[in-house]
């Protein structure tokens, strides 16, 4: 008899001890699910993901717009700064942006219509861009490459400066890279696109169009 009760009081003890225990790991999941949860709701303010939203996507492709200034010339229609000009993130064909400038966010571009029959665009801020690869993006969307290249003169350009005028039907793209030393005594590159009816044979570095 004394053998059943002891056991008895055995058994009760385990049976409070495993409930306080599920009690506690219970206690414990809603705290870490909550954490969790606020934890997913805060937005990661250290990745780019953080500064990249859904306004970065394909429709601000470098390449699209310059093709369309480009068809636009060809076609002999005026350029319309209500249709073309824009400030903010270019993007490559994958939506992701050019370049990032020196604070590690995406980098900005301007693109103007200056006349009628030319366009610029350019970076607005120093940072990681590398003009090589992007003017080969640019040439592959137009289907142009060295054969199109009419000038890489670069004798009435400031020193650092090179230039690539590249000719199609209806008009001139121009595709300048100069460099410019950062706070931090680092060259950058700053480019310059021109698409233009004419062709920019009096172009000193110094267009009073922009």
């Amino acid at each position: 008899m004394e053998t059943m009760i002891s056991a008895t009081f055995r058994l009760s003890d385990r049976k409070s001890y495993g409930m306080g225990l599920c009690f506690l790991l219970f206690t414990f999941m809603l705290i870490s699910c909550h954490a969790n949860k606020e934890k997913a709701e805060e937005p990661a303010k250290d990745s780019i993901a953080y500064v990249i939203d859904d306004s970065y996507h394909a429709d601000n492709d470098i390449g699209m717009t310059v093709r369309s200034v480009i068809d636009a010339l060809h076609q002999e229609e005026e350029l319309n700064g209500e249709d073309y000009d824009f400030t903010g993130i270019l993007t490559d064909g994958a939506g992701h942006p050019l370049y990032t400038d020196l604070t590690g966010t995406p980098g900005e571009w301007e693109v103007k219509v200056v006349s009628p029959a030319k366009l610029v665009i350019y970076n607005k801020a120093l940072g990681d861009l590398l003009p090589q690869a992007l003017e080969m993006y640019i040439a592959q969307c137009l289907m142009i490459d060295n054969n199109n290249i009419i000038s890489e003169n670069n004798s009435f350009l400031e020193d650092g400066e090179n230039i690539h005028i590249y000719e199609f039907e209806g008009g001139f793209l121009t595709y300048k890279n100069r460099t410019q030393e950062d706070s931090k005594g680092v060259e950058r590159s700053v480019v310059t696109i021109i698409a233009s009816k004419t062709l920019p044979v009096s172009y000193t570095g110094n267009d009073p169009d922009q």
